[in-house]
C-alpha cells in the first residue's frame, strides 16, 4: 500500500517514517504516554520553534480512541486551517510538517488526491501518528538520557560554585 503521494520528494527520513507507519506490532501506548515522551525529547531530536507548536496542535487534536493497537492514530487537518489556527503561513506548516516526518515522530498518509481527511468507514489520510508510536521505548530511553545529562549538567554546575565559594572564602581569610 503506497502511503506517499507522488508529488512528495521522498528523503530517505520521509521513507523511514513510512516503513515505521506500515509495521504490524504496535506497541501498546496511550496518547498521553506518546506526548509526555515527544516534548521530553523534542530537543534532541531537534523539534523547535513551529515544529513544536504544531506537534503540540496535533497532538491535541488526536482522538485518544485513535491510538488503541487495532486503529492509527491519524490527524487529517489541511496545513491552509493548521496556518489559520496558528498564525502563520502555509510554507511555514509544509516545512514543520516535514522536519517531523524527517525526525520519524509522524508519517505522511496521503490520499490519491493528496487530500487529507476521515470517513465514516474508518479509513484515514493525513498525518500518521504511527512513527511515534512504533519507537515509544526508543524515544523514552531518550527523553530519559537527557534527563540525566541534565541532573549530572546541574550537579556539575552546584559543585563548581560551591568550590568556587570556597577558593573566596580562602582568600578573604589570608588577607585578613
Amino acid at each position: 500500500m503506497q502511503t506517499i503521494a507522488s508529488f512528495r520528494k521522498a528523503s530517505p527520513g520521509i521513507l523511514a517514517s513510512a516503513a515505521l507507519a506500515l509495521r504490524d506490532d504496535v506497541p501498546q501506548v496511550t496518547k498521553a504516554e506518546v506526548a509526555s515522551i515527544l516534548k521530553r525529547c523534542a530537543g534532541r531530536l531537534g523539534i523547535k520553534g513551529y515544529a513544536y507548536q504544531i506537534l503540540d496542535m496535533l497532538l491535541a487534536i488526536s482522538s485518544p480512541d485513535d491510538w488503541r493497537t487495532d486503529r492509527r492514530p491519524v490527524v487529517a487537518v489541511s496545513n491552509g486551517k493548521a496556518a489559520f489556527d496558528l498564525g502563520v503561513s502555509e510554507k511555514t506548516i509544509t516545512r514543520a510538517l516535514r522536519s517531523l516526518v524527517e525526525a520519524g515522530i509522524i508519517a505522511y498518509r496521503d490520499s490519491p488526491t493528496g487530500r487529507r481527511f476521515v470517513n465514516g468507514e474508518g479509513e484515514a489520510y493525513g498525518l500518521d501518528f504511527s512513527p511515534a508510536r512504533q519507537r515509544y521505548a526508543e524515544l523514552a530511553a531518550l527523553a530519559s538520557a537527557h534527563g540525566a545529562e541534565w541532573r549530572s549538567m546541574r550537579e556539575t554546575i552546584r559543585r563548581s560554585q560551591s568550590v568556587a565559594r570556597q577558593i573566596v572564602d580562602a582568600l578573604e581569610q589570608l588577607v585578613r
